[in-house]
């Protein structure tokens, strides 16, 4: 019996992906995948998201097998 690919990708290469939330100072770490998309946009919505930790670099996926941090800054600040 052949597995379905959402088993066998956590048998191959896994990356990290980084939640740093600048509101709370706190964060959160994901291992998914190294093909897998982490749908941040859907996890943060009341969020901006940002590629670096000053805010200047707006968040854009950044590619299969890549391990990244996002900076999640509130709406509001």
């Amino acid at each position: 019996m052949e597995l379905p690919e959402r088993i066998t990708a956590w048998q191959g290469a896994l990356r990290t992906v980084t939640l740093q939330f600048l509101d709370k100072d706190a964060t959160e770490i994901y291992q998914i995948p190294a093909n897998w998309k982490f749908a941040v946009d859907d996890y943060c919505p009341w969020s901006t998201l940002y590629l670096d930790e000053a805010c200047t670099q707006p968040y854009e996926y950044p590619g299969d097998g890549t391990d990244f941090t996002v900076y999640v800054r509130n709406e509001a600040e």
